[in-house]
């Protein structure tokens, strides 16, 4: 009986043995567990960056879309960000404001602009690139941005300092839509009466790594560097048609 008891212990003791680590299995645990997370860390990274970048674009197709729908609602006349008087403009002709009067526009949300009506979707996800951090706020509150996008104010103009334009253009009229930009990722604007900056290459900012998300006139979507578009400056004859809609003439 007493050999039995022993025997019993002994395995009892064997076991308790057995399920504690060593201090080599402890720290070839740890060692895998940080292989692990440096691999997948990195990919989980890269598939947020992904789907941030697949959210920015649907982001400007749908302001591209309305825009071409107010446009054919407009006799396919284009609206420049800084309309003048007298060109043929509608009364969209502030589209990119929440409310064509002073008194009531401070009180309005981002989104509620001309450019509205012609949107599928109406709320302030679709004014911010989901690189962006800082909420969006109204026009009540100045410490919040209203819009990380903008729009090529160059459209319709001159090549004039003082900013003169050259008159109606129509859709038909511009040389390439698929090579003249629309709109692009700006940096956050909180100033001003506009919900969307007026886009430029000062402006334009690089959300994503080196690149800024561009759609253009055609209602497709790129990715373009800051190199870029520095190269290719309003004024330039190589940006002319990227920002005018035009060839230099």
């Amino acid at each position: 009986m007493a050999r039995h008891e022993s025997s019993e212990m002994k395995f009892m003791n064997t076991n308790t043995k057995r399920a504690a680590f060593t201090l080599i299995e402890l720290l070839t645990v740890i060692a895998i567990v940080a292989i692990l997370a440096a691999i997948l860390i990195p990919a989980i990274s890269n598939v947020r960056k992904s789907a941030n970048e697949a959210n920015c674009t649907s982001n400007l197709r749908q302001l591209s879309a309305a825009y071409l729908l107010m446009i054919a609602d407009n006799k396919n006349i284009l609206i420049p960000a800084i309309p003048s008087e007298g060109k043929g403009y509608t009364q969209n002709s502030k589209w990119h404001r929440p409310n064509n009067g002073e008194g009531e526009r401070k009180t309005k949300e981002p989104w509620n602009m001309p450019l509205s009506r012609f949107m599928a979707e109406k709320n302030l996800k679709v004014l911010k690139c989901p690189e962006v951090k800082a909420a969006l706020g109204t026009f009540s509150d100045k410490r919040k941005s209203r819009s990380s996008y903008g729009f090529n104010h160059f459209v319709g103009k001159t090549n004039s300092g003082n900013g003169s334009f050259r008159g109606v253009v129509r859709m038909e009229q511009l040389s390439s839509p698929g090579q003249t930009i629309m709109f692009g990722d700006t940096k956050a604007n909180n100033g001003g009466n506009n919900t969307l900056q007026n886009l430029d290459h000062t402006s334009i900012y690089a959300w994503h790594g080196d690149t800024a998300k561009i759609s253009y006139f055609d209602g497709s979507v790129g990715s373009v560097t800051l190199e870029e578009i520095q190269a290719k400056r309003p004024g330039t004859d190589e940006g002319y048609l990227l920002w005018r809609g035009r060839e230099r003439r």
